[in-house]
């Protein structure tokens, strides 16, 4: 099931939080940054938004959205790639975005 959002819509995404592969477990996010990526149904990138870890042993993290920044109503691939420094650590399952109109 996507995550619903409205077109034009800004403010901050509540802390959610990332799991390991069992779906159950938090993965620690301590000394990780967490930047949550978008791209269209044609491929095209939007800016990526990085999160604030807001609790790391429990794997929560927000993010906000800047105004405009879904600008079309449409379907956003998304994942969250994890970083420690400059070094890769790995990203999550790929999921959907769906915008709608705010109305």
């Amino acid at each position: 099931m996507p995550l619903t959002f409205y077109e034009n819509n800004k403010g901050i995404i509540q802390p959610f939080a990332i799991v390991k592969r069992d779906g159950t477990t938090a993965k620690d996010l301590t000394g990780l940054t967490i930047t949550w990526t978008f791209k269209d149904r044609d491929g095209n990138s939007l800016s990526p938004i990085t999160c604030t870890v807001t609790s790391a042993a429990s794997g929560l993290c927000s993010g906000t959205i800047p105004a405009s920044f879904f600008t079309a109503q449409d379907k956003y691939r998304c994942q969250l790639h994890m970083t420690d420094g400059a070094d890769y650590v790995e990203d999550t399952r790929p999921f959907w975005v769906l915008v709608e109109d705010e109305n």
